[in-house]
């Protein structure tokens, strides 16, 4: 039996689950989605009840470009890129690197600005000598 009264029963289908999950993994919001599927935004919440297949596609999307981003800026670290370096100690390591060392620790910018260079100087230096590139005395 037909609703003779509304709108027609709204039916999600693959083709539009394959693109939340590619748009998910491209950081796209779940309002940017739901327009670019052809739902408002407080519809996508609803058939994502109704379709819980929706909500994994963003959640698998989203990890997937995770993953993708990491793979980038680890092969960015291993290339010895200094700004992916910086901003992995960042995020990563935060309670022993910081963006601006003197808000964390109350010092002066200057000389953590400088103490940071030298570390860094060291840590790069030590590396070349450890892969052979140059010698200890160089």
């Amino acid at each position: 039996m037909t609703n003779p009264v509304g709108k027609p029963k709204l039916i999600i289908t693959q083709e539009q689950i394959d693109e939340v999950e590619r748009l998910a993994g491209a950081g796209c919001t779940k309002k940017e989605i739901a327009h670019a599927i052809g739902l408002g935004y407080s519809t996508f919440f609803t058939k994502a009840v109704e379709y819980p297949e929706l909500q994994e596609a963003f959640d698998c999307g989203r990890a997937k470009g995770t993953a993708t981003a990491s793979t980038n800026l680890m092969e960015l670290v291993e290339a010895k890129y200094f700004p992916a370096i910086k901003f992995y100690l960042i995020n990563r390591a935060e309670d022993r690197w910081s963006e601006n060392p003197s808000l964390k620790r109350g010092e002066g910018t200057e000389d953590q600005a400088e103490l940071l260079g030298q570390r860094m100087r060291k840590a790069f230096e030590s590396a070349r000598i450890i892969e052979g590139e140059v010698g200890p005395d160089e």
